[in-house]
């Protein structure tokens, strides 16, 4: 009977921590131990066609895989420089981005006409180490024409 009941604990304790330790791999956490990662900066400035930044510009980010499929979406806002910059982390390899800027805001810093740009100027800004395999920077600066 012992030796019964000792089987039925081991596949119960079995059963418990394969759940618990499927249910800890689930996130967007990148893993601190064997998964590589690597930092995607996109960054710039946004001005009008006398350089005077514009604050509240609308920044979307869309960057693609060496296949130019879209792996990751995001938007943010210019400051009162005219400045933005996001950093990305992920597990994917990304080639290119496509940036859309787009004045949402209405006429509170005057109307201005959307603009897009794809670039595939990555820069390195900092080096491999272990698993991380570094950061790099899309720098993407428009001047924007009034409406």
């Amino acid at each position: 009977m012992k030796i019964h009941f000792n089987k039925i604990i081991s596949y119960l304790l079995t059963g418990i921590l394969g759940i618990l330790g499927f249910s800890s791999c689930v996130g967007d956490e990148p893993d601190e131990y064997g998964t590589p990662t690597v930092d995607y900066v996109y960054k710039g400035k946004v001005t009008d066609e006398k350089d005077v930044p514009i604050q509240g510009i609308q920044v979307a980010a869309d960057l693609k895989d060496p296949n130019d499929a879209s792996i990751k979406k995001d938007t943010i806002y210019t400051d009162a420089n005219g400045e933005f910059q996001k950093k990305i982390t992920g597990l994917y390899t990304v080639k290119s981005a496509t940036i859309k800027f787009s004045d949402v805001d209405g006429k509170q810093n005057g109307s201005f006409q959307d603009a897009t740009i794809t670039t595939e100027d990555l820069v390195k800004t900092k080096k491999r180490n272990g698993w991380y395999l570094g950061e790099f920077t899309f720098t993407a600066n428009q001047k924007l024409k009034k409406k």
